[in-house]
């Protein structure tokens, strides 16, 4: 039990960053489609590829970031999998459904990847989709009993 709320706080912690960070980019390749910047985003993550993260992000985002590594910190470890889903696009704006699959836990998280058109480019919103990860992550808290889960150490 104790390794799974390690990794939940740590996949907390790390999307609680994204979100104060804010998400977006400068160098995601005029012209991707918004699923594929999310692809891009999602492989990145979990490759704990900072960099390419933050190029991912608005500049709004970016101006807020203090720390690339804390961008992706822990990702690997837990991050399973992950899906990206077909966007619905609405002016500038774009929500790409996705969900990460959590690695130690029986638990995905289902959520919208939230983009900005800056520039001709899709640029990936963390503060959209911080809320999006927020109501995730009260789900599996809800639908989660803690008293059934085995501790690992």
């Amino acid at each position: 039990m104790k390794k799974i709320i390690i990794t939940l706080l740590v996949l907390a912690l790390s999307v609680s960053v994204l979100a104060l960070a804010g998400c977006g980019g400068s160098d995601s390749g005029d012209g991707d489609s918004p699923e594929k910047v999310v692809e891009q985003f999602m492989k990145s993550t979990v490759a704990e590829d900072a960099d390419a993260v933050y190029d991912l992000l608005s500049e709004a985002d970016q101006a807020e970031v203090t720390d690339k590594e804390e961008l992706v910190a822990g990702s690997a470890d837990a991050i399973d999998s992950y899906t990206v889903g077909k966007a619905t696009i609405s002016g500038d704006e774009a929500r790409v459904p996705s969900t990460i699959v959590l690695t130690d836990l029986d638990s995905t998280l289902e959520f919208d990847v939230v983009l900005v058109k800056e520039g001709g480019a899709w640029k990936i919103s963390l503060e959209g989709t911080g809320a999006s990860m927020d109501d995730a992550f009260d789900k599996i808290f809800e639908d989660m009993d803690l008293e059934d889960l085995e501790v690992s150490e």
